[in-house]
Order: structure tokens, then C-alpha cells, then sequence
């Protein structure tokens, strides 16, 4: 049994290295040099593996838990987290984490643990528990602080800052990004520094501070037009960020700038993103057929590809439709969006859909249904105080006051 989990063990560090384009890991259990590991020649490869195995992989976090293999059981969601993220396996990696924190306290071992709570805080935010994240990640960033560990502490800071992100409590993800920066040795993680500048840029945007956003963005490599296939993906994001900022300050020419340079040349997930945020450019300069047409294509890029946001491009199409005069055609999409954010975690956004909804059910002269799609999406705001959400609130409020 402990060969068959150092095998697993060690597979799945080199899986995740080939993954991540580093060089092969040494063996991290004291057998697994005996172990015959395989070889991966390729990214692809490695990914296939990984999908080949993955209920395995299950099954030996079990087994190295069950059997006490603490150290096994640890690392193993550690090395395996770049496979878990990629393959949408959030749960599988939720339940190794939690199995290999609790042999990290087996073992009392504060830099396992530091590790593990890491790992675990990720997996926790992917399932949509952002108190959890908040939670494992606070304490990650403590223990990194006793180790003194500061490249842990960045990369913990910048986790727990993301799930208040997700929360919305902008204020304290804005000190988690900065904290991390700050953690940074100076000269060092230049993209690591990159990527958390950029997420610091988009707390500014989310809460509606666009020209402050965009001051963080404007000092991004992107801004200065360089060759995209000589940046980094923290570059490549900017230029997305870049054309909601411009988009929301009207800055309209500047944000076409972005996206005739940039749009061509980005794939999947941030092909996609680039798309929706040239079609909101599209809406608010008033050009309804060209956004509908790009929504479109977000759909259908959505389809064969299987990238994320699908609930916005849902929305957007239902937008567009209804202000072109076709609320008939456009409600059914909210309607779809709404189905889509349910099976989410994000309490804002559905909200938001829900929101878009009501006001699709108003005008087609639904009243009842308007009002429990109004009644519910301001429920769901409760929790949320930020300038957006209460922005969102009062418009779904004018809407109760204009019907009594």
C-alpha cells in the first residue's frame, strides 16, 4: 500500500510540474525513489493522466489517510493542486485537502499545515464556501508569518484577498493585496507581483472605482502595447481589465484600441472575457446589433470550449434583445442566465440576473412574476453593502415603489 501511494504521490508531482512547465520534482516521500514514476513528454499528456486517474487518486487519499501515511497524505493535495484546479475537480480536491490537514495536525507540523490550509482555502473558494477560504487562508498567512515564509505569506495574503473578493468586503481584499505585495522581496516574483497588481485593479473595478482601477492598469506592461506573445498571462488579463475600465469612464476609443489589439490573439477562457467586455463596449455606444452579434459568439465560443461566464453572455444577449424592442425573445434568456448562477455559488451576480429578470418580466406585463424576481434578488443583497450592490438594491427598490 505505500508503494502503491508514493507512487500516486510521485506521478502526480511530475503531472502537475509538466503542467506548470517546471522541471520534473525530486522524490518527496523517503521510498518513492524506488518507485518507477512515469514519464510525461507533454502538458497534454500529463493532463490525460491525470484524467485517467483521478478516481484513484481519490481512493489513495483515502487509503493514505486510513492507513497513516501522514506525510503522503498531506502532500498529496500540495503537488496535486495545479490537477485539481485545471480539471474543475473541486471536490475531489476539497476532500484530499481536508484529509491532508488533518495529518498535518497529526503530525504537528506548522509548515505542512501552512501548506495544506493553502491549498485547502483554494478548493474551498472553487465550491463556493468563502468563509472557508477566509478562514484556511487566515490562518495559512499566520503560520507562514511564524515560518517566516514570505513567499508564502504573499501567496496566502493574495488567496485570502481573493476570497473577500468573493464576498465582496472590497476594503479588506484591497489590505490582503496589498500586504502581499509587500511580502514580496523587492526585484523578486515579478509576475507573481504582476498578477497581484492586476487583482488589486480589479477590487478598484468591482466596486465602481474605475479611474482608480485603471491608474493601477495603465502602469501594467499591457498598457504600453507590447507584443502579446512575449507577455505574461498576467498581461494578457490586463488587457481585458483594460477595456472595462476605458468602457466604464467612456473612454471608448481607448478601450476599441484594446481590443483590436489584443481580442484576435487570446484563446479560451480570456478569448471569452475579452469578447463579453467588447460587447458591453458595443452597448454603451449605443451599437445594439454589433453587441448582439458578439454576445452570440460568446455563446457559442461558450459551447465548444467550455469557458466560464456563460451566465453574462446569457444576460447580455437578453439585454441587447429587449432594448432592440424584442422583450419576448430577450426574457427567456434571463431566464436561462438565472438557471445557470443557481447552479453557482456567486449570491451577487444571480442576484444581478435576477434583477435583469424582473425588469424583462415588466415589460412583458407579468407583474407576479416580476415582483418574485425582484423580492428574491433583494433578499439575496442583503449581505452586501458595497457602491454596486447598493446601487443594484435601490434599483430593484424604485421598481417596488413605482408598482405600489
Amino acid at each position: 500500500m505505500r508503494r502503491v501511494v508514493d507512487f500516486y504521490l510521485g506521478a502526480m508531482a511530475r503531472a502537475a510540474a509538466q503542467v506548470l512547465d517546471l522541471p520534473p520534482p525530486v522524490p518527496m516521500a523517503p521510498e518513492a525513489d524506488s518507485v518507477t514514476l512515469p514519464e510525461f513528454g507533454s502538458r497534454e499528456q500529463a493532463i490525460a493522466w491525470y484524467e485517467s486517474e483521478k478516481d484513484t487518486i481519490l481512493a489513495v487519499g483515502r487509503m493514505a489517510a486510513a492507513h497513516g501515511f501522514d506525510d503522503a497524505s498531506w502532500q498529496l493535495p500540495v503537488v496535486g493542486e495545479p490537477l485539481f484546479d485545471l480539471g474543475w475537480d473541486h471536490a475531489l480536491w476539497l476532500e484530499t485537502a481536508e484529509l491532508g490537514l488533518s495529518a498535518a495536525l497529526r503530525l504537528a507540523d506548522p509548515a505542512a499545515e501552512a501548506a495544506v490550509r493553502y491549498t485547502l482555502g483554494a478548493a474551498c473558494k472553487m465550491v463556493g464556501d468563502y468563509s472557508g477560504a477566509v478562514e484556511h487562508s487566515s490562518r495559512a498567512v499566520e503560520l507562514f508569518e511564524v515560518l517566516n515564509n514570505r513567499p508564502g505569506i504573499a501567496q496566502a495574503a493574495n488567496r485570502l484577498a481573493l476570497a473577500y473578493f468573493r464576498l465582496r468586503r472590497f476594503e479588506q481584499a484591497a489590505a490582503g493585496f496589498r500586504r502581499a505585495l509587500d511580502s514580496l522581496e523587492p526585484g523578486e516574483s515579478d509576475s507573481a507581483r504582476l498578477f497581484i497588481v492586476g487583482n488589486l485593479a480589479d477590487c478598484y473595478l468591482a466596486q465602481g472605482e474605475a479611474e482608480e482601477s485603471l491608474r493601477i492598469c495603465e502602469h501594467l506592461p499591457a498598457a504600453a502595447g507590447a507584443g502579446l506573445g512575449e507577455l505574461p498571462q498576467s498581461i494578457k488579463v490586463n488587457a481585458v481589465r483594460l477595456v472595462r475600465a476605458y468602457t466604464e469612464l467612456g473612454a471608448f476609443d481607448r478601450a476599441e484600441e484594446c481590443v483590436e489589439t489584443y481580442s484576435d490573439r487570446l484563446t479560451g477562457n480570456l478569448r471569452h472575457r475579452m469578447l463579453l467586455a467588447h460587447a458591453e463596449l458595443r452597448v454603451q455606444q449605443g451599437r445594439l446589433t454589433d453587441a448582439l452579434r458578439i454576445y452570440e459568439s460568446c455563446i457559442t465560443l461558450q459551447s465548444v470550449e467550455g469557458v466560464r461566464d456563460r451566465a453574462e453572455a446569457l444576460d447580455g444577449k437578453g439585454r441587447v434583445l429587449r432594448l432592440l424592442g424584442n422583450v419576448s425573445e430577450g426574457l427567456p434568456f434571463h431566464v436561462d442566465a438565472a438557471a445557470v448562477r443557481r447552479g453557482g455559488s456567486d449570491t451577487f451576480e444571480l442576484a444581478r440576473t435576477l434583477c435583469f429578470l424582473s425588469e424583462a418580466y415588466e415589460e412583458a406585463a407579468d407583474l407576479p412574476m416580476a415582483a418574485q424576481a425582484r423580492e428574491e434578488a433583494l433578499s439575496l443583497l442583503t449581505s452586501f453593502h458595497d457602491p454596486r450592490a447598493n446601487e443594484l438594491r435601490r434599483r430593484l427598490e424604485a421598481r417596488n415603489h413605482s408598482e405600489s
